[in-house]
Formats: structure tokens, sequence, C-alpha cells
């Protein structure tokens, strides 16, 4: 997802750290029904996409996690989004 021009795609809760993977940031935001990883460090939670965010192709997410080199964590200004189950 692109940044929205109206703010983050989620604007729930944030947070960044050294050691992010899927897993912390999907851990953080227990509560939150989407949460997403960006710029491979950071970690945004919210209940809804922020109005003016666009869904991009998975291609442009393409940051290593920095807790995780096996996994990817967005790119700068692309969230790779999540829905929980």
């Amino acid at each position: 997802m692109t940044e929205s021009n109206r703010g983050r795609t989620l604007g729930g809760q944030g947070y960044a750290s050294d050691d992010m993977s899927l897993e912390k940031c999907e851990a953080e935001c227990a509560g939150w029904p989407l949460w997403g990883v960006e710029f491979g460090r950071e970690c945004y939670c919210g209940n809804a996409f922020t109005e003016g965010a666009e869904q991009v192709g998975d291609g442009e997410c393409d940051k290593i996690c920095a807790g995780d080199v096996t996994e990817l964590c967005g790119a700068a200004n692309r969230l790779m989004a999540y829905q929980r189950q």
C-alpha cells in the first residue's frame, strides 16, 4: 500500500524497532484488525486504511526486515499490510 497524502496508511498505532519482524509487528498490533510493516523496521496498526492509500504490487515492497533477514518488511512509503484472521 502507498502512504496516503492524508497521513499514514494505518493510523491507529505505530512504532519502530531494530529487531522488527512480521511476527513482532503482528504481536504488537494485537487487538487491531489491520497491521503492517514499512521500511524494514516500522510497524503500524489500524482499524481501516486511510483514504487515499493505494494498493501496489508486491514487488514494490523489497526492504528486508531488520529482525529477520528471511522476511520482507515493506519499503520507503510502502506498507506491507495484513488483515488479522
